[in-house]
């Protein structure tokens, strides 16, 4: 009987930037990040980034305490007038068959 022969499978064929919001994660998502994610131009700048991301910290901290409560005073309304002509309707559970 003859084995299946393995097919070839390029690995890392492409590439693209991503862009992480650093001062906002944790000290240890950012090193998480980086180590397992980054570029190797980005892993040599780590002691830079880490810096950078311990500067922001008292802003994203204030940033924060200023937006308490931001989430909850969000109001659902309709779409105004000149909106409404340049939206599409998006299906429904109803449309889609679903009950």
């Amino acid at each position: 009987m003859d084995t299946p022969s393995t097919p070839e499978i390029p690995v890392a064929t492409h590439s693209f930037r991503q862009r992480y919001l650093f001062a906002f994660a944790t000290q240890g998502e950012v090193l998480n990040h980086i180590r397992t994610q980054a570029l190797h131009e980005e892993v040599v700048r780590l002691p830079e980034i880490l810096s950078s991301w311990s500067h922001l910290q008292p802003k994203v901290a204030e940033l924060i305490q200023r937006e308490v409560g931001t989430a909850e005073s969000i109001q659902v309304l309709d779409l105004p007038p000149e909106a409404q002509r340049s939206a599409r309707p998006t299906p429904t559970s109803d449309s889609l068959g679903h009950s």
